[in-house]
């Protein structure tokens, strides 16, 4: 068995409610999503990246009226779908291409890896495809195991971009990574989400502003980086100020207080050692 395989059990949820909140977030999200996507495509039209090329085949021959069309009259065999494909995820059957990195084996299929990736579709139709039939191993650099992990489960639909980060949030700069080698741009968008929404650590943010290339398919992402990095930090500054007044109100209250109670003692006896208690 491929050393890919294992799973840390925290990880252990049913895929069946997992391939749920994919299908039940289809209708509810496209919308939005498509929109996010499309100011991607009007950035990078001048990239030679998957944002601005009309040569993928899902965007050549499908339109949004006939995905809504397709979603809502196969919904039910779509869920079914989902769910066994989420199976496939890093199982050996029927798999026709494995993807190795540092030492671990990833079974694959050609068919989903070429569906959800430009980048695989072209290597898997161009010129050097004859070299690459199956079987074959494809060895990966520049990235790790755990990432590739990652993103072979939001490829499956296995889990969401959202459940694999939180899982482990400084995972998230090597997912950003690796969807933008494979021009996975639904990926970069939930990342985007991700980071608007959940990321509260400022030394994360700062190392993923830096390590971010200056890319246009990473434009987005990057603005959303900056914009919450600064936003924690106001927020920072902030509460380090309150804390300053509160501190600075407490030392006046207690000086106040410690003269009122030292002025607050008078001699109780003829001895002057004989004051009342403050």
């Amino acid at each position: 068995m491929p050393q890919a395989m294992s799973q840390p059990a925290s990880r252990a949820m049913s895929r069946e409610e997992s391939a749920s909140r994919v299908m039940s977030r289809l209708d509810g999200s496209h919308e939005s999503a498509s929109s996010e996507v499309a100011d991607l495509n009007t950035a990078g039209s001048e990239d030679e990246s998957f944002a601005a090329s009309s040569e993928h085949p899902f965007q050549q021959h499908t339109t949004k009226p006939l995905i809504d069309e397709q979603l809502t009259k196969h919904a039910t065999r779509l869920s079914t779908f989902v769910r066994a494909l989420a199976g496939r995820c890093r199982s050996a059957a029927f798999a026709d291409i494995t993807l190795s990195v540092g030492g671990v084996d990833f079974p694959c299929h050609r068919l989903v890896l070429a569906c959800s990736s430009e980048h695989f579709a072209s290597m898997f139709q161009g010129d050097d495809a004859e070299s690459i039939s199956p079987p074959v191993c494809i060895k990966l650099s520049g990235t790790t195991s755990e990432a590739v992990d990652a993103v072979l489960r939001v490829v499956y639909f296995e889990s969401t971009v959202q459940e694999v980060l939180a899982e482990e949030p400084r995972r998230l700069l090597q997912v950003i990574h690796l969807a933008g080698e494979w021009l996975l741009m639904d990926v970069l968008l939930a990342c985007k989400e991700f980071v608007h929404n959940e990321i509260k650590d400022i030394g994360l943010l700062e190392e993923i502003c830096i390590e971010l290339p200056f890319d246009d398919k990473f434009k987005l992402l990057r603005e959303t980086c900056h914009d919450r990095l600064q936003m924690l930090r106001e927020v920072e500054e902030a509460r380090r100020r309150n804390s300053d007044i509160l501190s600075s109100m407490q030392a006046w209250h207690d000086d106040r207080t410690g003269k009122q109670v030292s002025g607050g003692r008078w001699p109780t006896g003829s001895s002057a050692h004989q004051w009342s208690a403050p």
